[in-house]
This record gives C-alpha cells, structure tokens and sequence, in this order.
C-alpha cells in the first residue's frame, strides 16, 4: 500500500466545463461524435469526458509536475473527448502529445466555428431596455445626445 501522501486534485470549474463544451460544439474533439444525447424516453446520457492535456496526476500520461494544479484544471488544459477517443489519448501519449492534443483542440474550435458560422451578439438598443436607472438614463442622454420622454405629473 502506498503511503505517501495523495496530491490534491483540483477539478475544472463549472464554468470551464461550460465553456468547453461550448467550444467543441458538444462533439468529441478527435473524431466529433455527438457527446450529449437524449434517448426515447427522454433521459439524458453525456458520452464523453473533459480530457486533461496535461494529466492531472504527476503519474498520468503527459504527466508533469512542473505545472501548477491550478493550471492542470484551468479550460486551456482540456480536452473534450468521447470515452474510446479519451482511452485511446491516455494509453497512447507519445503518439499524442500535449502539442498535438493542442493542434486537434484548435482545428476542432475553428471547425465548429465554420460549421455554425460567426455569432454577432448586438446589444440591446437603450429605449429596449426595461429597467432603468433614471439618473443613469439622464447621464446616457446627455452623452449621446438624445432627449429621454418626459413622464408628465398632474
């Protein structure tokens, strides 16, 4: 039995998850399969898994204990990967360097950017808005030059 002390593993925010999947598109990003699925039933099954680049334990593949646990979790040290991809990667680490699994990473963003196309976020125009500050609201007008309705008072 090994009595050295375990190294504390630090998991990937909620957050960094989130984006993740978001970036690949919700496919594996070697071979693309779609990771999250609904069956006939409606229940929800995740197929794949946030792949480590740079292994999370000194002894895992592409291990190295130069780099922080903090960076080892950060998004930019993940990979999302299927369960046959991710198995594949950790058994073959030579073959899939932390540089390759990098390269794939990227093509598979650019990828997925091509596929749904660029995404224009425009911001709501001010006479949408709902809630409004009024002091604030003055201090919009007068900086833009346009006058705000006056609510008459009886």
């Amino acid at each position: 039995m090994n009595t050295e002390a375990k190294e504390k593993r630090l998991q990937p925010t909620e957050a960094d998850r989130r984006h993740l999947i978001g970036m690949s598109g919700g496919c594996c990003n070697i071979c693309r399969l779609r990771l999250f699925v609904e069956g006939q039933f409606g229940e929800q099954a995740r197929l794949g898994d946030d792949a480590h680049i740079i292994a999370a334990s000194n002894a895992g593949p592409r291990g190295n204990d130069a780099v922080s646990s903090a960076l080892k979790a950060a998004a930019k040290n993940l990979i999302l990967l299927c369960k046959v991809c991710h198995s594949k990667v950790d058994q073959q680490p030579i073959e899939y360097s932390c540089d390759r699994l990098l390269e794939i990473r990227n093509e598979h963003y650019r990828w997925v950017e091509l596929s749904l196309g660029s995404i224009i976020i425009e911001k709501p125009k001010f006479h949408y808005l709902s809630y409004i500050n009024i002091p604030r609201a003055d201090m919009y007008a007068v900086v833009n030059s346009i006058a705000l309705p006056r609510v008459q008072t009886h």
